[in-house]
């Protein structure tokens, strides 16, 4: 691992930590954008434009988009390969990704195709998008927000703004926030006080081991949402989500999945 120094101060550090990551997943991405363990696979593609343009390697992030685009999705936003577009699948999860990463290039055209395909699970009443997991049909945190924020990325604010109001409820109606924060609710509006097969994909317990990546696409998807409108309350909705997490009574940081 890289250390820090005097010679040596934290951004500096950190910068060379993201290249080595970053030359790392370069080096298993072919010359056409397709990962050499598995180029049909949408899950080793999705979050790849989004994340070389964020580290400033805009070249791959073309390639990667345009072999997703050409190859992998089809002319409605969903995947050609019909096994990762169920309601049980992380579809919502990996097209909002694909969303922003889509609007972080310029291509708002496809990021829109993906946001308004992502819209077709979206309840009109709650405003969260539907999933089937382990709990049944629920509005799960990490998929519906993961939606959500391709909606504000891809300017579909109207749908963004609704999947917010969905998570102040969930937010809200927290049966024990004292203990932790469950991450379901079900289409009467009631959270799933429920831990399931997998706990910490249901519950983040702020005294036992615990996923804070779980509040990653919420509050990356209110942020969106907060740049897209200038409206504070967003703004501050994600800075609730976060401090979930910071309140953990332990050390998150060092958690599964505390990236």
């Amino acid at each position: 691992p890289l250390m820090t120094s005097t010679a040596n101060p934290p951004a500096t550090t950190y910068r060379a930590a993201e290249n080595q990551a970053l030359d790392f997943i370069a080096a298993h991405v072919d010359q056409e954008g397709r990962s050499t363990i598995a180029p049909n696979d949408p899950a080793l593609h999705f979050k790849l434009p989004y994340v070389f343009t964020y580290g400033d390697r805009r070249d791959i992030a073309l390639r990667v988009l345009g072999h997703l685009e050409h190859d992998l999705l089809s002319n409605e936003g969903d995947f050609i390969d019909n096994t990762f577009n169920g309601p049980k699948s992380a579809f919502l999860y990996q097209a909002g990704w694909l969303a922003w990463g889509s609007a972080a290039l310029g291509r708002f055209d496809l990021a829109r195709l993906i946001a308004q395909r992502t819209m077709h699970e979206q309840d009109i009443q709650l405003g969260g998008f539907w999933n089937e997991t382990e709990l049944g049909r629920v509005q799960w945190l990490l998929n519906s927000s993961s939606a959500a924020a391709g909606c504000a990325a891809a300017g579909e604010l109207p749908a963004a703004k609704s999947a917010a109001q969905q998570m102040v409820l969930l937010f809200e109606r927290q049966p024990t926030p004292e203990q932790g924060f469950y991450f379901s609710m079900k289409g009467d509006g009631q959270v799933i006080a429920e831990l399931g097969d997998d706990p910490n994909r249901n519950f983040f317990d702020l005294d036992g081991p615990c996923r804070p990546a779980m509040f990653a696409t919420a509050i990356a998807g209110l942020t969106w949402l907060g740049r897209q409108t200038g409206t504070e309350e967003y703004f501050d909705l994600a800075r609730a989500y976060a401090g979930v997490i910071l309140s953990h009574r332990a050390r998150p940081a060092r958690s599964h999945f505390a990236s």
